[in-house]
């Protein structure tokens, strides 16, 4: 993939018109540099399987190689239900105790010594082997007043990465924002992830460990309120905590299009594993090009596309996300043509992230219209005014009424949208935000007990920053 590195051309007269306010919108656009492209570079291609290399002969003047050493044991949460039963065998076991095995950790046993109803001796042997169940334990945890809570997750390296579980207001519905990547390489201008910087991809079982891991805290928070419930504490002001998992977003840190080796099964997983629906399961991409029209559309999975645009022109898009360069607005619309095609006419979201000044006129609300409307895509249109993300940004989220004549104007032009409501404003929420704000405290990497944390501890204890929305 070619992403370029010309400087964006200037704004569009209403955009021009609604930046003047804000001293132009130049001074907000991150250069594309030559690092940049090459980190989308590797996240693309170690998404993508590659063989082995082949041994090389030696020449009999050579010295032989050192032997490589031996590779760990694969991580259980990694391996199928088949895979394990296949380990219990080798093992001396019988084949369903891999059954029990793949069970436990989906039912969320982090560790070995969790695994229920397997023989002591066993488990000591996989232990003694190497062998790990492969959870992310949690270093942080921040909780708001209206039940999201957010996991920071300390991977096996060291990196951080953040998942996020939402409550419906009822209690009836949990929705589990998952992160494909250690930050992300699009760099977008507005993103707090973009401000972290990216170290590398996701696997398969740190992604679906995200969805366990949230799935965890809520229920271990429903059993504490059943417990001050039983023992006469006061709950007729407590919001209902649900504990099953009914969508799941990947809406977190990182681009999950330069991520589909790991991407594509997490799916599956998820569905299959997990017990998600397959339509409450949703992808969401800046657009990166050779995907949409192509893998995607080809793995006839029931997912939702959603696909971020911020922007109803080519110029005002390339000054909010600095890859839009190499993937042009009409050929980004054109492949979720072909998708929308391709898949049976599954209807493809486009989410919209208003910016005070910068793209949330009426003009670009029209702009926004004439362009959705010459595809035929079904599409929606996911308002969503911009969450502070404390200094590291000078965008600012428009007033109410602007979004809501923002979604006045699409609705008029036949164009169906919705402006999302703020979620976990007070968790730091925002995608990425907690991440940074570790990074920029240097904190420990201890890790920390699943357990409810009440807003005042997280913001000590996880540094929560200024308010943000859930993404």
């Amino acid at each position: 993939m070619r992403f370029a590195t010309s400087a964006a051309s200037s704004l569009p007269s209403a955009a021009s018109d609604a930046a003047a306010a804000r001293a132009g919108l130049g001074q907000f656009e991150p250069a594309w540099t030559r690092e940049d492209e090459e980190a989308v570079r590797a996240a693309s291609a170690a998404s993508v399987a590659v063989p082995e290399p082949r041994a090389s002969s030696s020449s009999a003047s050579e010295a032989p190689a050192a032997a490589p050493a031996p590779a760990p044991p694969p991580l259980l949460l990694s391996m199928s239900a088949d895979e394990l039963k296949a380990l219990a065998v080798s093992h001396g076991e019988s084949a369903y105790r891999g059954t029990q095995v793949f069970d436990s950790i989906t039912k969320g046993a982090a560790t070995i010594a969790e695994i229920r109803g397997i023989p002591p001796g066993w488990r000591a042997k996989l232990s003694e082997e190497g062998f790990d169940v492969g959870r992310a334990p949690v270093h942080s945890s921040a909780l708001s007043a209206d039940g999201t809570q957010k996991l920071l997750l300390r991977l096996h390296d060291g990196h951080v990465v953040e998942a996020v579980g939402i409550p419906s207001r009822d209690g009836a519905r949990l929705t589990v924002c998952v992160s494909s990547q250690v930050g992300c390489p699009m760099r977008c201008s507005f993103c707090a992830t973009g401000k972290g910087g990216y170290a590398r991809n996701l696997t398969t079982a740190e992604i679906v460990g995200q969805v366990i891991a949230v799935r965890g805290a809520f229920e271990r928070r429903a059993a504490a309120a059943k417990e001050e419930g039983a023992g006469g504490a006061p709950t007729s002001a407590r919001r209902p905590i649900p504990t099953r998992v009914s969508n799941v977003v990947f809406m977190g840190m990182g681009e999950p299009a330069l991520n589909l080796r790991a991407v594509l099964p997490a799916l599956r997983e998820i569905n299959g594993r997990l017990g998600v629906g397959a339509r409450r399961l949703t992808l969401s991409t800046v657009g990166v090009p050779n995907t949409i029209a192509t893998r995607l559309a080809a793995e006839n999975l029931q997912f939702t596309l959603a696909v971020s645009l911020h922007a109803p022109t080519q110029e005002l898009r390339e000054k909010l996300v600095p890859s839009a360069k190499a993937y042009p607005l009409d050929a980004l619309l054109s492949d979720c043509q072909a998708y929308f095609e391709a898949s049976g006419g599954r209807r493809v979201t486009f989410e919209y992230a208003l910016l005070s000044g910068v793209n949330d006129s009426q003009a670009h609300a029209a702009q926004l219209a004439r362009l959705l409307k010459r595809y035929d895509l079904r599409s929606h249109v996911n308002l969503i005014p911009f969450n502070p993300i404390g200094d590291l940004s000078p965008f600012a989220a428009p007033p109410r009424a602007a979004a809501a004549a923002f979604e006045a104007a699409l609705t008029a032009a036949g164009v169906p949208a919705s402006v999302r409501g703020s979620r976990g404003s007070d968790a730091s929420a925002a995608c990425g935000q907690l991440r940074n704000e570790h990074q920029r405290r240097g904190a420990a990497l201890g890790p920390m007990p699943l357990e409810p944390v009440g807003l005042g501890a997280a913001a000590a204890g996880a540094g929560a920053a200024a308010a943000a929305a859930l993404v």
